[in-house]
C-alpha cells in the first residue's frame, strides 16, 4: 500500500479485542477530526468493528497498515484524562495499556439490554427525612473545612491531597457533605468512593438529600444499561455526583473538582484482577492528573498514607472527639486462656460477653457480634486418621456450612457433600473443628432463645436485597442483634448500638503477612466503633488468646498514634512499605511443570537487569500453591521505585507467558501476600 496519501497513524483498542491493541493508518479526510478518544470504525479479520483511539504515535511499530474507515461521532468518546489515567495504570501496575484501558472504560459500558430498575437501585434512591438535617458544626470540623473550602473556591484549579484522621462518629461524613456542596456551588463535579456500596444506603440517602440533586450510584448490582445509561448521563453533565465502589474512580466526570475516599484504609479499595489497582491511589493520581481536591478519610488510616503527611505529599486534619462530645465506647479484652480453664471444649463466649448482651437485650438496646470468617467451622478432621477435608482445587481446606451440610471452598466455590464417616479411612467420624459466623449465630439463638437475630457474611449477601433488608431492619429497631464479619465494620451509624462483640480478634492477627497487626488494629477500631454513637455510651469486648499483642491494645485504647509509631519502626527495620514497595509475581497455569520452569527461566533472564532496581526473592511455591486447578508459583520484588520495575516484568513475563502457556498475574503493591 502506498503510505504518501497518509501522514498519520492511529493505537486502536477495538471492542473485539480488548487485550491488546492494534495500530492503523489515518486518511487525510480524517486528520483534521481525529482525536485521542475518538471512536472509530476499523476493518480487523475481514470484519468492521468499532474500537477507541489510544495513542497517535510518530511511527508505528509495523508499516503494512490498514487505513480507519471512519470516524463515529465529533467529540472524543473517551476523554483525555480517561487515556492519561490507563497511560498511568499501565506503566505503574505492569500491564498492558489496553488492560489498562479495559479497567477505565468497561466492556459493559457497550452492551445495550433493556434497562430494568433493581430492587438495589430502589433503596439506593430513597430518603430519610432526617437525611436533610443539618448538624451544627463542631470546631474541630469548622477547623478542616477552613482549610478545605478556599482552595475549592479557587477559580484556578489546584492539586490539594488531604487526609482527614478522625476518630470513629467524629463527623467526617458532613466534612465530605459541606465540601461536596461548595464543589457544586463552583460548577465543578465530584466522586465519592466508598468501600462497599451495598452497606451505605444511608449514606447515599443523607448525601441525595443535603444536596438536593440526582445522584449516580455507581456498583457492580447495576445491569449493563444501567451502567451504560448512568455513564451517558454523566459524560453529558446531567449528574455531577458519583458515588460508588472503586471503578467509580473512572467515571466521566468533567470539570472535576473533588474526590472523597471515605475508610481509605480499607482492602476493598484493591483490585483482584488484572490491573490490580488500588483505588485510593487512583484517586490520588486522578485528582493531581486534574488539578482537583481529593479527601482521605479514616479513623485507622494507612500506614502508607499517614506516611504522606509526615513527608508532607498529603495535608492532614485531625477529629479527635466525636459529635456532641460523646464518649468513645470503653473497651475490655477478653483473655479466652482463662476462658478455657474455667469453661469445657473450646469456648466461643466468655460469660463476660454474655452478661453484657443480656444487659443490653433487656434494656432494649442493640448489638454487634463481630467474627471474620464465614460458615460454621473452619475445617473438618477425621480423629482417626488426621485427615483433613481439603479443595479438590485448591489448596485449602473446607469450611464446613451447616445448613447445607456441605463443605465449601471459598475460593473456588467447590462444594463436598458431608458424610458421617471419613472418606479416606473410612472407619473415623468427621469432627467439625473451628468457628464460623453460622456457629456465633446458632448459640446466640440457644442462649437468647426471644432476641431477634440477623447474619450477614458473603453467603447471606448473596441472596437478592437481603443486605438492605437487614440493615434496614436493624436500624428501625426490628432486630437485636447482628452478627457479620467484616461487612459490619464499614461505615454503619445506629444510634441503638450500645454493645459491639469481637468474637475471636485471633483471626487476622495470626495470617502470614506482614500488614496482619495494621489489619488487625483496622478492624478492631473499626468494630468498636460502632459502638455508642447514639445518647447511650457504649462498651466493647475483644475475645482473643493474645491479650498483650500490641495490637489489641493499641485498639483498646483507642490509641492511633502508639501503633503507628511502634509499627513503623519494625518496618523501617525490616525494609517494608512504606519505606520500600513490594511487586509481587505469580505465575499460574494448569501444568506444574511449566509454571516452575517459566518462573525459573523469568528469574534468570530478568536477573542482572533487575539488580539496580530491586532486591528479588525466590522462586518459591506462592502461598497458596494451588487455587482453582491451577498450580502457582511466586517471586517477590523490593524496591524504592516501582515504575521501572513494573515495566521489566511486565516486557518479559508477555513473551515468556505466550511461549510457556501460563499466566504472569503482576501485583504491585499488594494488599495480601497470596
Amino acid at each position: 500500500m502506498d503510505l504518501k496519501p497518509f501522514s498519520k497513524f492511529a493505537t486502536v483498542v477495538l471492542d473485539s479485542s480488548m487485550n491488546r491493541t492494534f495500530d492503523y493508518l489515518v486518511p487525510n479526510s480524517l486528520q483534521k477530526t481525529i482525536q485521542l478518544g475518538s471512536k472509530v470504525r476499523v476493518s480487523f479479520r475481514n470484519n468492521e468493528v468499532s474500537g477507541y483511539v489510544v495513542d497517535l504515535p510518530g511511527r508505528p511499530e509495523v508499516f503494512k497498515l490498514k487505513p480507519i474507515l471512519e470516524i463515529e461521532g465529533l467529540d472524543p468518546f473517551v476523554s483525555g484524562t480517561a487515556l492519561s489515567l490507563s497511560r498511568w495504570v499501565g506503566q505503574y501496575y505492569g500491564c498492558s495499556l489496553a488492560t489498562a484501558f479495559k479497567s477505565v472504560f468497561p466492556l459493559a459500558l457497550r452492551n445495550n439490554k433493556k434497562k430494568r430498575k433493581s430492587q438495589f437501585e430502589e433503596i439506593m434512591t430513597s430518603t430519610n427525612p432526617k437525611d436533610k438535617e443539618v448538624p451544627v458544626l463542631t470546631e474541630e470540623q469548622e477547623q478542616i473545612l477552613s482549610q478545605l473550602l478556599p482552595v475549592i473556591k479557587q477559580e484556578e484549579k489546584t492539586y490539594f491531597p488531604f487526609l482527614i484522621h478522625g476518630v470513629t462518629g467524629s463527623g467526617k461524613t458532613e466534612i465530605y457533605i459541606r465540601a461536596l456542596q461548595e464543589t457544586l456551588e463552583q460548577g465543578k463535579g465530584a466522586i465519592v468512593i466508598v468501600p462497599e456500596i451495598a452497606l451505605t444506603p444511608q449514606t447515599v440517602g443523607r448525601f441525595r438529600s443535603r444536596l438536593n440533586q440526582e445522584v449516580a450510584v455507581w456498583h457492580s448490582q447495576l445491569t449493563p444499561a444501567q451502567r451504560r445509561d448512568q455513564w451517558n448521563k454523566i459524560k453529558k453533565g446531567e449528574i455531577k455526583v458519583v458515588i460508588g465502589a472503586r471503578s467509580a474512580i473512572f467515571a466521566p466526570l468533567d470539570k472535576l473538582g473533588l474526590v472523597v475516599v471515605d475508610e481509605e484504609h480499607e482492602k476493598s479499595y484493591k483490585q483482584t484482577e488484572t490491573p490490580r489497582y488500588h483505588a485510593r491511589d487512583l484517586a490520588v493520581m486522578r485528582a493531581y492528573i486534574e488539578k482537583a481536591v481529593v479527601i482521605m478519610g479514616s479513623a485507622t488510616p494507612a500506614l502508607e498514607s499517614y506516611y504522606n503527611v509526615e513527608k508532607e505529599k498529603y495535608n492532614l486534619g485531625t477529629l479527635k472527639k466525636r459529635v456532641d462530645d460523646r464518649p468513645l465506647p470503653e473497651v475490655h479484652v477478653i483473655d479466652m486462656r482463662e476462658v478455657l480453664k474455667r469453661q469445657k471444649g473450646m469456648p466461643v463466649y466468655s460469660n463476660e460477653l454474655l452478661n453484657a448482651i443480656g444487659l443490653r437485650l433487656e434494656k432494649k438496646e442493640q448489638v454487634i457480634l463481630f467474627l471474620n470468617r464465614r460458615g460454621y467451622s473452619n475445617f473438618v478432621l477425621c480423629k482417626e486418621c488426621g485427615y483433613v477435608l481439603k479443595c479438590k482445587n485448591c489448596s485449602i481446606s473446607l469450611t464446613y456450612h451447616k445448613h447445607a451440610n456441605e463443605g465449601r471452598c471459598h475460593l473456588c466455590g467447590y462444594v463436598a457433600k458431608m458424610d458421617k464417616h471419613c472418606p479416606d479411612c473410612k472407619e473415623g467420624k468427621l469432627t467439625l473443628l473451628g468457628l464460623g459466623t453460622q456457629k456465633v449465630e446458632q448459640l446466640i439463638l440457644k442462649i437468647f432463645p426471644e432476641a431477634r437475630v440477623a447474619r450477614l457474611d458473603s453467603d447471606t449477601s448473596a441472596k437478592r436485597g437481603y443486605t438492605e433488608k437487614v440493615l434496614n431492619d436493624f436500624r428501625d429497631g426490628q432486630l437485636d442483634i447482628l452478627i457479620g464479619t467484616q461487612m459490619i465494620a464499614k461505615g454503619l451509624d445506629f444510634p441503638n448500638v450500645t454493645l459491639t462483640g469481637v468474637i475471636l480478634a485471633d483471626v487476622t492477627l495470626h495470617v502470614p503477612d506482614f500488614r496482619s497487626g495494621e489489619y488487625t488494629f483496622q478492624l478492631l477500631t473499626q468494630v468498636a466503633g460502632r459502638a455508642g454513637r447514639g445518647e447511650q455510651p457504649g462498651e466493647v469486648f475483644i475475645q482473643t488468646f493474645t491479650p498483650n499483642h500490641a495490637s489489641i491494645q493499641a485498639a483498646k485504647d483507642h490509641d492511633f498514634d502508639t501503633f503507628y509509631k511502634n509499627e513503623m519502626e519494625v518496618r523501617k527495620e525490616l525494609n517494608y512499605p512504606p519505606f520500600f514497595h513490594f511487586v509481587a509475581l505469580t505465575v499460574q497455569g494448569k501444568k506444574e511443570e511449566k509454571v516452575e520452569e517459566a518462573i525459573r527461566v523469568f528469574a534468570k533472564e530478568i536477573g542482572e537487569s533487575v539488580k539496580p532496581l530491586a532486591e528479588m526473592m525466590g522462586p518459591m511455591p506462592a502461598p497458596l500453591s494451588k487455587v482453582n486447578k491451577n498450580f502457582r508459583w511466586q517471586l517477590i520484588f523490593r524496591g524504592k521505585s516501582v515504575l521501572k520495575l513494573s515495566q521489566l516484568i511486565q516486557k518479559l513475563s508477555s513473551r515468556l507467558s505466550r511461549q510457556y502457556s501460563v499466566q504472569f498475574l503482576v501485583d504491585v503493591d499488594p494488599t495480601i501476600m497470596l
